[in-house]
């Protein structure tokens, strides 16, 4: 694994990402040229709260920004019944990994 600063939707770099929030919260971010999705791992022993969906793998609908030292926000395709997507932000990006 190499640590990075940034990745965004439009980096070039195909691959499965990693970063870490300061909740210890561990997310996933597979990024192809077909589709971008996320995953996010919650830290159970943390206290934080448990989000609809967590450890299932979700479609990134729209632009995103991961960067170190900044919360990152994604847009993502509609977790409940209403509405035509899903706004996630993250607490403040700790690290980020490429993995492969």
């Amino acid at each position: 694994m190499s640590l990075i600063h940034r990745i965004d939707s439009f980096s070039k770099a195909e691959g499965l990402y990693s970063f870490i929030t300061e909740s210890n919260s561990i997310y996933q971010v597979r990024i192809s040229k077909d589709k971008r999705t996320l995953i996010r791992f919650p830290q159970a022993d943390s206290g934080e709260k448990k989000f609809r969906k967590d450890n299932e793998e979700l479609m990134i609908i729209g632009e995103f920004s991961i960067v170190v030292g900044k919360p990152a926000i994604f847009t993502l395709e509609p977790l409940g019944e209403f509405g035509n997507c899903t706004i996630r932000i993250t607490n403040i990006v700790k690290s980020i990994s490429y993995i492969h």
